[in-house]
Protein backbone atom coordinates (compact mmCIF):
# COMPACT_ATOMS: atom_id res chain seq x y z
CA UNK A 1 0.00 0.00 0.00
CA UNK A 2 1.46 3.41 -0.88
CA UNK A 3 2.29 5.84 1.94
CA UNK A 4 -0.46 8.15 3.10
CA UNK A 5 0.16 11.56 4.63
CA UNK A 6 -1.26 12.19 8.11
CA UNK A 7 -4.10 14.36 6.81
CA UNK A 8 -5.46 11.58 4.60
CA UNK A 9 -4.91 8.73 7.05
CA UNK A 10 -6.39 10.29 10.21
CA UNK A 11 -10.04 9.98 9.06
CA UNK A 12 -9.47 6.28 8.41
CA UNK A 13 -7.81 5.91 11.81
CA UNK A 14 -10.71 7.67 13.51
CA UNK A 15 -13.20 5.42 11.74
CA UNK A 16 -11.27 2.34 12.85
CA UNK A 17 -11.27 3.56 16.45
CA UNK A 18 -15.08 3.68 16.40
CA UNK A 19 -15.04 -0.09 15.89
CA UNK A 20 -13.46 -0.65 19.30
CA UNK A 21 -16.19 -1.63 21.77
CA UNK A 22 -16.84 0.63 24.72
CA UNK A 23 -15.22 -0.54 27.91
CA UNK A 24 -12.53 -2.49 26.05
CA UNK A 25 -9.50 -3.20 28.17
CA UNK A 26 -6.09 -2.19 26.80
CA UNK A 27 -4.27 -5.26 25.53
CA UNK A 28 -7.51 -7.04 24.56
CA UNK A 29 -8.77 -4.84 21.73
CA UNK A 30 -5.94 -2.31 21.44
CA UNK A 31 -2.44 -3.69 21.11
CA UNK A 32 0.00 -0.82 20.79
CA UNK A 33 3.74 -0.41 20.50
CA UNK A 34 5.34 3.06 20.57
CA UNK A 35 9.04 3.36 19.80
CA UNK A 36 11.47 6.27 19.85
CA UNK A 37 14.69 5.36 18.06
CA UNK A 38 17.94 7.32 18.28
CA UNK A 39 20.99 5.91 16.56
CA UNK A 40 23.35 5.41 13.65
CA UNK A 41 23.94 2.23 11.66
CA UNK A 42 27.62 3.13 11.21
CA UNK A 43 29.32 5.96 13.10
CA UNK A 44 32.48 5.32 11.06
CA UNK A 45 30.76 6.44 7.83
CA UNK A 46 28.95 9.61 6.80
CA UNK A 47 26.29 10.88 4.44
CA UNK A 48 28.65 10.57 1.47
CA UNK A 49 28.73 6.82 2.19
CA UNK A 50 24.96 6.50 2.42
CA UNK A 51 24.97 6.53 6.24
CA UNK A 52 23.33 9.60 7.83
CA UNK A 53 24.82 10.84 11.10
CA UNK A 54 23.27 9.78 14.40
CA UNK A 55 19.74 11.12 14.81
CA UNK A 56 16.10 10.52 15.67
CA UNK A 57 14.92 10.08 12.06
CA UNK A 58 17.16 7.21 10.96
CA UNK A 59 15.79 3.74 10.22
CA UNK A 60 16.59 1.00 12.72
CA UNK A 61 19.35 -1.19 11.19
CA UNK A 62 18.65 -4.91 11.35
CA UNK A 63 21.62 -7.28 11.26
CA UNK A 64 21.36 -10.52 9.31
CA UNK A 65 20.39 -12.56 12.40
CA UNK A 66 17.70 -10.13 13.62
CA UNK A 67 13.98 -10.79 13.19
CA UNK A 68 14.24 -14.38 11.98
CA UNK A 69 10.80 -15.28 13.36
CA UNK A 70 8.96 -11.97 12.98
CA UNK A 71 7.42 -9.98 10.12
CA UNK A 72 8.66 -6.57 11.34
CA UNK A 73 11.68 -5.25 13.22
CA UNK A 74 11.57 -4.29 16.90
CA UNK A 75 11.65 -0.52 16.32
CA UNK A 76 8.20 -0.25 14.76
CA UNK A 77 5.48 2.11 16.07
CA UNK A 78 2.08 0.59 15.47
CA UNK A 79 -1.36 -0.20 16.85
CA UNK A 80 -3.43 -3.30 16.21
CA UNK A 81 -7.10 -2.32 16.39
CA UNK A 82 -9.13 -5.47 17.01
CA UNK A 83 -12.91 -5.69 17.29
CA UNK A 84 -13.50 -9.22 18.57
CA UNK A 85 -16.70 -11.13 19.37
CA UNK A 86 -17.34 -14.70 20.51
CA UNK A 87 -20.83 -16.21 21.00
CA UNK A 88 -22.27 -19.73 21.47
CA UNK A 89 -23.67 -21.33 18.31
CA UNK A 90 -27.24 -22.50 17.79
CA UNK A 91 -25.94 -26.03 17.21
CA UNK A 92 -25.08 -27.83 20.44
CA UNK A 93 -21.39 -27.78 21.44
CA UNK A 94 -20.42 -25.04 19.00
CA UNK A 95 -19.37 -21.41 19.09
CA UNK A 96 -18.61 -18.66 16.61
CA UNK A 97 -15.93 -15.99 16.78
CA UNK A 98 -14.89 -13.14 14.52
CA UNK A 99 -12.31 -10.39 14.59
CA UNK A 100 -11.78 -7.28 12.53
CA UNK A 101 -8.03 -6.70 12.86
CA UNK A 102 -6.44 -3.53 11.50
CA UNK A 103 -2.76 -2.68 11.74
CA UNK A 104 -1.88 1.02 11.84
CA UNK A 105 1.83 1.69 11.44
CA UNK A 106 3.49 5.08 11.82
CA UNK A 107 6.74 5.40 9.89
CA UNK A 108 8.91 7.69 7.81
CA UNK A 109 8.88 7.48 4.04
CA UNK A 110 12.31 6.11 3.05
CA UNK A 111 12.37 8.34 -0.05
CA UNK A 112 11.82 11.75 1.54
CA UNK A 113 11.87 11.10 5.30
CA UNK A 114 8.39 12.55 5.81
CA UNK A 115 6.07 10.96 8.40
CA UNK A 116 3.36 8.69 6.99
CA UNK A 117 0.78 6.14 8.10
CA UNK A 118 0.16 2.70 6.66
CA UNK A 119 -3.19 1.06 7.40
CA UNK A 120 -3.74 -2.58 6.45
CA UNK A 121 -5.77 -5.61 7.36
CA UNK A 122 -3.94 -7.83 9.85
CA UNK A 123 -5.73 -11.13 9.49
CA UNK A 124 -9.42 -10.33 10.04
CA UNK A 125 -11.33 -13.60 10.22
CA UNK A 126 -14.63 -15.40 10.78
CA UNK A 127 -14.47 -18.75 12.57
CA UNK A 128 -17.25 -21.21 13.47
CA UNK A 129 -16.17 -24.17 15.64
CA UNK A 130 -18.05 -27.44 16.27
CA UNK A 131 -16.90 -29.70 19.13
CA UNK A 132 -17.43 -33.45 19.04
CA UNK A 133 -18.99 -33.57 22.53
CA UNK A 134 -19.83 -31.47 25.55
CA UNK A 135 -16.72 -32.78 27.30
CA UNK A 136 -14.56 -31.64 24.39
CA UNK A 137 -16.11 -28.17 24.51
CA UNK A 138 -15.56 -27.86 28.27
CA UNK A 139 -11.96 -28.91 27.74
CA UNK A 140 -11.44 -26.00 25.32
CA UNK A 141 -7.91 -26.09 23.98
CA UNK A 142 -7.14 -29.70 23.17
CA UNK A 143 -10.78 -30.67 22.80
CA UNK A 144 -11.68 -32.46 19.57
CA UNK A 145 -13.33 -30.13 17.07
CA UNK A 146 -13.82 -29.10 13.46
CA UNK A 147 -13.43 -25.43 12.50
CA UNK A 148 -13.57 -23.17 9.47
CA UNK A 149 -11.40 -20.06 9.42
CA UNK A 150 -12.28 -17.59 6.69
CA UNK A 151 -10.05 -14.61 5.91
CA UNK A 152 -12.36 -12.28 3.94
CA UNK A 153 -9.66 -9.74 3.11
CA UNK A 154 -6.09 -10.90 3.75
CA UNK A 155 -4.95 -14.47 4.46
CA UNK A 156 -1.23 -13.70 4.78
CA UNK A 157 -1.21 -15.28 8.27
CA UNK A 158 -2.27 -18.54 6.61
CA UNK A 159 1.09 -19.82 5.34
CA UNK A 160 3.30 -22.88 5.15
CA UNK A 161 6.66 -23.23 6.86
CA UNK A 162 7.32 -22.76 10.55
CA UNK A 163 10.01 -20.08 11.01
CA UNK A 164 8.63 -16.80 9.65
CA UNK A 165 11.60 -15.90 7.41
CA UNK A 166 11.44 -19.38 5.89
CA UNK A 167 7.65 -19.42 5.50
CA UNK A 168 5.92 -19.26 2.12
CA UNK A 169 2.47 -19.29 0.58
CA UNK A 170 1.52 -15.69 1.45
CA UNK A 171 0.30 -13.01 -0.92
CA UNK A 172 3.71 -12.70 -2.58
CA UNK A 173 3.36 -16.29 -3.78
CA UNK A 174 1.29 -14.88 -6.63
CA UNK A 175 3.70 -13.27 -9.07
CA UNK A 176 4.19 -9.51 -8.60
CA UNK A 177 1.18 -9.38 -6.28
CA UNK A 178 1.25 -6.99 -3.30
CA UNK A 179 -2.51 -6.75 -2.72
CA UNK A 180 -4.37 -8.59 0.06
CA UNK A 181 -5.42 -12.14 -0.80
CA UNK A 182 -8.53 -13.71 0.83
CA UNK A 183 -8.55 -17.36 1.83
CA UNK A 184 -10.31 -20.16 3.70
CA UNK A 185 -8.89 -22.90 5.94
CA UNK A 186 -10.61 -26.04 7.30
CA UNK A 187 -9.13 -27.50 10.50
CA UNK A 188 -9.66 -30.84 12.21
CA UNK A 189 -8.35 -31.02 15.78
CA UNK A 190 -8.29 -34.45 17.43
CA UNK A 191 -6.11 -33.41 20.37
CA UNK A 192 -2.69 -34.91 19.70
CA UNK A 193 -3.40 -34.94 15.95
CA UNK A 194 -4.40 -31.94 13.82
CA UNK A 195 -4.90 -31.42 10.11
CA UNK A 196 -5.82 -28.49 7.92
CA UNK A 197 -6.56 -27.81 4.27
CA UNK A 198 -7.49 -24.58 2.56
CA UNK A 199 -7.16 -22.37 -0.44
CA UNK A 200 -6.70 -18.73 -1.40
CA UNK A 201 -7.23 -16.80 -4.63
CA UNK A 202 -5.71 -13.66 -6.11
CA UNK A 203 -6.65 -11.51 -9.09
CA UNK A 204 -3.80 -11.08 -11.56
CA UNK A 205 -3.37 -9.63 -15.01
CA UNK A 206 -3.39 -12.12 -17.90
CA UNK A 207 -0.69 -10.69 -20.15
CA UNK A 208 -1.91 -12.56 -23.24
CA UNK A 209 -5.38 -10.92 -23.17
CA UNK A 210 -4.51 -7.91 -20.96
CA UNK A 211 -7.45 -8.73 -18.67
CA UNK A 212 -7.62 -9.79 -14.99
CA UNK A 213 -7.94 -13.48 -14.17
CA UNK A 214 -8.11 -15.60 -11.00
CA UNK A 215 -5.03 -17.34 -9.62
CA UNK A 216 -5.30 -20.18 -7.10
CA UNK A 217 -3.32 -21.60 -4.22
CA UNK A 218 -3.99 -24.75 -2.16
CA UNK A 219 -2.37 -25.39 1.23
CA UNK A 220 -2.59 -28.41 3.54
CA UNK A 221 -0.79 -29.76 6.55
CA UNK A 222 -0.79 -32.17 9.50
CA UNK A 223 0.62 -32.13 13.01
CA UNK A 224 1.12 -34.86 15.56
CA UNK A 225 2.07 -34.04 19.14
CA UNK A 226 3.23 -36.61 21.64
CA UNK A 227 3.34 -35.44 25.25
CA UNK A 228 4.08 -31.89 26.35
CA UNK A 229 0.59 -31.14 27.65
CA UNK A 230 2.15 -31.10 31.11
CA UNK A 231 4.74 -28.24 31.08
CA UNK A 232 6.94 -30.28 33.42
CA UNK A 233 7.32 -33.06 30.84
CA UNK A 234 9.02 -33.25 27.48
CA UNK A 235 6.87 -33.14 24.34
CA UNK A 236 7.62 -33.99 20.71
CA UNK A 237 5.76 -32.56 17.70
CA UNK A 238 5.99 -33.52 14.02
CA UNK A 239 4.58 -31.17 11.34
CA UNK A 240 4.32 -31.54 7.58
CA UNK A 241 2.72 -29.41 4.86
CA UNK A 242 2.16 -29.18 1.12
CA UNK A 243 1.15 -26.33 -1.18
CA UNK A 244 0.36 -25.86 -4.87
CA UNK A 245 -0.04 -22.50 -6.64
CA UNK A 246 -1.06 -21.07 -9.98
CA UNK A 247 1.24 -18.01 -9.96
CA UNK A 248 -0.12 -16.36 -13.11
CA UNK A 249 1.27 -16.05 -16.64
CA UNK A 250 4.73 -15.23 -17.96
CA UNK A 251 5.21 -11.65 -19.14
CA UNK A 252 7.51 -12.63 -22.01
CA UNK A 253 5.43 -12.43 -25.25
CA UNK A 254 6.81 -15.81 -26.32
CA UNK A 255 5.37 -17.45 -23.20
CA UNK A 256 2.40 -15.23 -22.31
CA UNK A 257 -0.02 -18.14 -22.81
CA UNK A 258 1.95 -20.33 -20.36
CA UNK A 259 1.06 -20.56 -16.66
CA UNK A 260 3.70 -20.34 -13.93
CA UNK A 261 3.11 -23.19 -11.49
CA UNK A 262 4.73 -23.71 -8.10
CA UNK A 263 4.51 -26.38 -5.47
CA UNK A 264 6.30 -27.03 -2.24
CA UNK A 265 6.52 -29.21 0.82
CA UNK A 266 7.74 -28.55 4.35
CA UNK A 267 8.36 -30.54 7.52
CA UNK A 268 9.46 -29.83 11.07
CA UNK A 269 10.35 -31.90 14.10
CA UNK A 270 10.39 -30.14 17.48
CA UNK A 271 11.11 -31.15 21.06
CA UNK A 272 10.02 -28.93 23.95
CA UNK A 273 9.54 -28.67 27.69
CA UNK A 274 7.65 -25.94 29.50
CA UNK A 275 5.34 -25.15 26.60
CA UNK A 276 5.66 -25.15 22.81
CA UNK A 277 7.19 -21.69 22.20
CA UNK A 278 8.35 -22.17 18.64
CA UNK A 279 5.43 -20.54 16.81
CA UNK A 280 5.80 -17.01 15.40
CA UNK A 281 3.17 -14.54 16.65
CA UNK A 282 2.68 -13.51 13.02
CA UNK A 283 0.97 -16.86 12.34
CA UNK A 284 -1.56 -16.49 15.18
CA UNK A 285 -5.08 -15.13 15.17
CA UNK A 286 -6.09 -12.14 17.30
CA UNK A 287 -8.36 -13.06 20.21
CA UNK A 288 -9.66 -11.55 23.42
CA UNK A 289 -8.86 -14.82 25.18
CA UNK A 290 -5.94 -14.05 27.59
CA UNK A 291 -4.53 -17.52 26.92
CA UNK A 292 -4.03 -16.49 23.29
CA UNK A 293 -2.41 -13.09 24.08
CA UNK A 294 0.44 -12.13 21.80
CA UNK A 295 3.62 -12.83 23.76
CA UNK A 296 5.55 -9.89 22.30
CA UNK A 297 3.26 -7.42 24.09
CA UNK A 298 4.44 -8.31 27.57
CA UNK A 299 7.73 -8.76 29.46
CA UNK A 300 9.14 -12.28 29.64
CA UNK A 301 7.76 -14.26 32.58
CA UNK A 302 10.72 -16.04 34.15
CA UNK A 303 10.33 -19.12 36.32
CA UNK A 304 12.70 -21.56 37.95
CA UNK A 305 13.77 -24.66 36.13
CA UNK A 306 14.78 -25.61 32.62
CA UNK A 307 12.49 -24.72 29.71
CA UNK A 308 13.46 -25.37 26.13
CA UNK A 309 12.24 -25.68 22.57
CA UNK A 310 14.30 -27.21 19.79
CA UNK A 311 13.06 -27.49 16.24
CA UNK A 312 14.44 -28.22 12.81
CA UNK A 313 12.57 -27.64 9.57
CA UNK A 314 13.07 -28.30 5.86
CA UNK A 315 11.38 -26.62 2.89
CA UNK A 316 11.52 -27.70 -0.75
CA UNK A 317 9.87 -25.49 -3.37
CA UNK A 318 9.73 -25.83 -7.17
CA UNK A 319 8.42 -23.46 -9.84
CA UNK A 320 8.30 -23.29 -13.63
CA UNK A 321 10.60 -20.72 -15.24
CA UNK A 322 11.81 -19.95 -18.76
CA UNK A 323 14.74 -22.24 -19.51
CA UNK A 324 17.75 -20.09 -20.41
CA UNK A 325 19.62 -23.13 -21.76
CA UNK A 326 16.92 -24.37 -24.15
CA UNK A 327 15.06 -21.99 -26.44
CA UNK A 328 11.26 -21.83 -26.35
CA UNK A 329 10.90 -24.10 -23.33
CA UNK A 330 10.32 -23.94 -19.60
CA UNK A 331 11.92 -25.87 -16.76
CA UNK A 332 11.35 -26.60 -13.08
CA UNK A 333 13.75 -24.82 -10.72
CA UNK A 334 14.09 -26.07 -7.14
CA UNK A 335 14.56 -23.93 -4.02
CA UNK A 336 15.61 -25.19 -0.59
CA UNK A 337 15.59 -23.69 2.90
CA UNK A 338 16.23 -25.30 6.27
CA UNK A 339 17.08 -24.32 9.81
CA UNK A 340 17.67 -25.58 13.34
CA UNK A 341 16.66 -23.45 16.32
CA UNK A 342 17.17 -23.80 20.05
CA UNK A 343 15.42 -21.65 22.66
CA UNK A 344 16.66 -22.46 26.16
CA UNK A 345 15.73 -20.79 29.45
CA UNK A 346 17.41 -21.80 32.70
CA UNK A 347 15.96 -19.76 35.55
CA UNK A 348 16.71 -16.17 34.45
CA UNK A 349 19.21 -16.95 31.69
CA UNK A 350 18.15 -17.38 28.06
CA UNK A 351 20.13 -18.91 25.20
CA UNK A 352 18.92 -18.82 21.58
CA UNK A 353 20.80 -20.58 18.81
CA UNK A 354 19.94 -20.42 15.10
CA UNK A 355 21.47 -22.20 12.12
CA UNK A 356 19.83 -21.12 8.86
CA UNK A 357 20.31 -22.32 5.27
CA UNK A 358 18.66 -20.71 2.22
CA UNK A 359 19.82 -21.26 -1.32
CA UNK A 360 19.80 -18.47 -3.92
CA UNK A 361 16.65 -19.78 -5.60
CA UNK A 362 14.74 -19.67 -2.29
CA UNK A 363 15.83 -16.10 -1.48
CA UNK A 364 14.62 -15.01 -4.94
CA UNK A 365 11.59 -17.28 -5.19
CA UNK A 366 9.01 -14.49 -5.19
CA UNK A 367 10.85 -12.28 -7.70
CA UNK A 368 10.90 -14.90 -9.33
CA UNK A 369 14.61 -15.76 -9.84
CA UNK A 370 17.50 -13.31 -10.37
CA UNK A 371 16.63 -12.44 -13.94
CA UNK A 372 12.83 -12.44 -13.44
CA UNK A 373 10.96 -15.44 -14.82
CA UNK A 374 14.20 -17.10 -16.05
CA UNK A 375 16.03 -20.08 -14.55
CA UNK A 376 19.66 -20.15 -13.52
CA UNK A 377 21.74 -21.40 -16.44
CA UNK A 378 23.73 -24.62 -16.43
CA UNK A 379 26.93 -22.59 -16.89
CA UNK A 380 26.19 -20.29 -13.94
CA UNK A 381 27.42 -20.86 -10.41
CA UNK A 382 25.38 -20.21 -7.28
CA UNK A 383 26.24 -20.48 -3.60
CA UNK A 384 23.78 -20.66 -0.70
CA UNK A 385 23.32 -18.49 2.36
CA UNK A 386 24.38 -20.20 5.56
CA UNK A 387 24.59 -18.53 8.92
CA UNK A 388 24.99 -19.32 12.59
CA UNK A 389 23.94 -17.03 15.44
CA UNK A 390 23.89 -17.41 19.22
CA UNK A 391 22.21 -15.04 21.66
CA UNK A 392 22.70 -15.13 25.44
CA UNK A 393 21.07 -12.81 27.99
CA UNK A 394 20.39 -12.76 31.74
CA UNK A 395 17.64 -11.03 33.70
CA UNK A 396 18.80 -9.19 36.84
CA UNK A 397 15.47 -9.06 38.66
CA UNK A 398 16.21 -6.41 41.30
CA UNK A 399 17.49 -3.94 38.69
CA UNK A 400 14.95 -4.96 36.01
CA UNK A 401 17.99 -5.14 33.74
CA UNK A 402 18.69 -7.67 30.98
CA UNK A 403 22.21 -7.54 29.49
CA UNK A 404 22.90 -9.73 26.48
CA UNK A 405 25.23 -10.47 23.61
CA UNK A 406 24.61 -11.85 20.11
CA UNK A 407 27.26 -13.26 17.79
CA UNK A 408 26.76 -14.39 14.21
CA UNK A 409 28.75 -15.51 11.19
CA UNK A 410 27.31 -15.77 7.68
CA UNK A 411 28.38 -16.95 4.25
CA UNK A 412 26.11 -15.00 1.85
CA UNK A 413 24.33 -16.45 -1.14
CA UNK A 414 25.77 -15.48 -4.52
CA UNK A 415 25.40 -15.88 -8.27
CA UNK A 416 28.22 -15.99 -10.82
CA UNK A 417 27.02 -15.94 -14.41
CA UNK A 418 28.85 -17.25 -17.46
CA UNK A 419 30.99 -14.99 -19.65
CA UNK A 420 30.02 -14.99 -23.31
CA UNK A 421 32.84 -12.69 -24.41
CA UNK A 422 36.31 -14.01 -25.10
CA UNK A 423 38.53 -13.11 -22.18
CA UNK A 424 35.59 -11.60 -20.27
CA UNK A 425 35.25 -12.10 -16.51
CA UNK A 426 31.73 -12.31 -15.05
CA UNK A 427 30.81 -10.32 -11.95
CA UNK A 428 29.74 -11.94 -8.70
CA UNK A 429 26.27 -10.95 -7.45
CA UNK A 430 25.73 -11.09 -3.68
CA UNK A 431 22.14 -12.09 -2.86
CA UNK A 432 20.91 -10.90 0.54
CA UNK A 433 17.23 -11.16 -0.33
CA UNK A 434 14.59 -9.88 -2.72
CA UNK A 435 15.73 -6.57 -4.22
CA UNK A 436 18.77 -6.60 -1.95
CA UNK A 437 21.74 -7.31 -4.19
CA UNK A 438 25.36 -6.22 -4.46
CA UNK A 439 27.75 -6.64 -7.39
CA UNK A 440 31.41 -7.21 -6.54
CA UNK A 441 34.41 -6.31 -8.70
CA UNK A 442 35.06 -8.85 -11.44
CA UNK A 443 38.31 -10.07 -9.86
CA UNK A 444 36.34 -11.38 -6.85
CA UNK A 445 34.81 -14.78 -7.60
CA UNK A 446 33.64 -15.83 -4.11
CA UNK A 447 31.70 -13.99 -1.39
CA UNK A 448 33.35 -12.73 1.79
CA UNK A 449 32.35 -14.17 5.16
CA UNK A 450 30.29 -11.75 7.27
CA UNK A 451 30.87 -11.39 11.02
CA UNK A 452 28.57 -9.52 13.43
CA UNK A 453 28.44 -9.05 17.18
CA UNK A 454 25.95 -7.00 19.17
CA UNK A 455 25.66 -6.24 22.87
CA UNK A 456 22.27 -5.27 24.27
CA UNK A 457 21.16 -3.72 27.55
CA UNK A 458 17.46 -3.60 28.33
CA UNK A 459 16.13 -1.82 31.43
CA UNK A 460 12.44 -2.18 32.25
CA UNK A 461 11.03 1.10 33.58
CA UNK A 462 7.58 -0.39 34.26
CA UNK A 463 5.54 -3.41 33.12
CA UNK A 464 4.76 -1.48 29.92
CA UNK A 465 7.91 0.54 29.18
CA UNK A 466 11.58 -0.22 28.65
CA UNK A 467 14.73 1.43 27.37
CA UNK A 468 17.28 -0.51 25.34
CA UNK A 469 20.81 0.32 24.26
CA UNK A 470 22.72 -1.60 21.58
CA UNK A 471 26.29 -1.49 20.30
CA UNK A 472 27.12 -3.57 17.23
CA UNK A 473 30.13 -4.31 15.05
CA UNK A 474 29.86 -5.85 11.59
CA UNK A 475 32.57 -6.77 9.11
CA UNK A 476 31.15 -7.24 5.61
CA UNK A 477 33.28 -6.67 2.50
CA UNK A 478 30.48 -7.76 0.15
CA UNK A 479 29.78 -4.17 -0.89
CA UNK A 480 31.10 -2.15 -3.81
CA UNK A 481 30.96 1.28 -5.41
CA UNK A 482 31.74 2.88 -8.77
CA UNK A 483 34.73 5.23 -8.91
CA UNK A 484 36.38 7.17 -11.71
CA UNK A 485 39.39 5.66 -13.47
CA UNK A 486 40.40 2.28 -14.80
CA UNK A 487 40.56 0.91 -18.34
CA UNK A 488 36.82 0.73 -18.88
CA UNK A 489 35.71 2.91 -21.84
CA UNK A 490 33.18 4.63 -19.55
CA UNK A 491 36.02 5.92 -17.39
CA UNK A 492 34.61 4.19 -14.29
CA UNK A 493 35.53 1.06 -12.38
CA UNK A 494 33.82 -0.99 -9.66
CA UNK A 495 35.83 -1.43 -6.44
CA UNK A 496 35.16 -2.81 -2.97
CA UNK A 497 33.61 -0.21 -0.69
CA UNK A 498 35.98 -0.56 2.26
CA UNK A 499 34.60 2.60 3.89
CA UNK A 500 31.44 0.74 4.96
CA UNK A 501 32.99 -2.74 5.22
CA UNK A 502 33.46 -2.26 8.96
CA UNK A 503 30.42 -0.79 10.68
CA UNK A 504 30.08 0.36 14.28
CA UNK A 505 26.40 0.80 15.13
CA UNK A 506 24.90 2.61 18.11
CA UNK A 507 21.18 2.26 18.89
CA UNK A 508 19.00 3.59 21.70
CA UNK A 509 15.30 2.71 21.89
CA UNK A 510 12.59 3.87 24.28
CA UNK A 511 9.59 1.62 23.87
CA UNK A 512 6.15 1.19 25.40
CA UNK A 513 3.86 -1.79 24.82
CA UNK A 514 0.29 -1.91 26.05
Amino acid sequence: MPPRPFARALPALAAAAILIPRGAVAGEFLQTQLTLYFGDDNVLAGAEDGSPDVGLTNAYPELFFDGLNARKNIAVTETNLVAYKKLPGFVKNSFTEAALALNVEFYRDPDDGKPAIRIEDNGSYLRPVWYFSEADMEKGKGGRNFAITAFPFDSDRFRLGYTYDLSWGGKRMFTKNTDPVPGVSLQLDLGPFRAFAGFKTALGLRSDVNMPDTQYGVLAGVRGQFGGQDPAKVGVAVDAGFGWFDRGRFEDPSFDDTTIYAWGTCAQVSVFRGGDIGTSVDFRLFREDPAQAQSWLYPVKYSKGVHFWFGSEFNLLRQTLIDVDHANSTTWQSAIAADANLKLRVDKMRVNLDVVYRDAAFLLFNTPSLYPFHSFGEDSKTSSQLYFAVNVDYFVEKAHWTPGVIFGVMLPASYLGPSYEEGGIPSLVIIRGENDLDILPSERQDPFTVLSVKTTHKVELSPMMAIMGEVSWTTDYNRSKIVAGGEDPSGAVRVLDETVANALGLNLLLQARF
